[in-house]
């Protein structure tokens, strides 16, 4: 199956819905990857899910968009 390009808007939703639950856990790999990608980018178009033209550099944004919309 070929994995559809998510629209920049949602792609940016969805990561911030995963940063928000990612910041009630004291610690996890997850959390780690949302800090580190916050961090170290300087726009939501450096963020990881921005790495790729279809907006699907990140797998915590790939997994909860396939979940939801597909």
């Amino acid at each position: 199956m070929a994995e559809t390009p998510i629209p920049p808007h949602i792609a940016l939703t969805l990561c911030e819905e995963i940063q928000a639950a990612n910041a009630k856990k004291k610690i996890s790999f997850k959390k780690t990857m949302c800090w580190g990608c916050t961090k170290y980018s300087k726009s939501p178009q450096q963020r990881c899910f921005s790495s790729t033209p279809e907006n699907r550099g990140c797998p915590q944004v790939n997994a909860l968009h396939d979940k939801v919309y597909q």
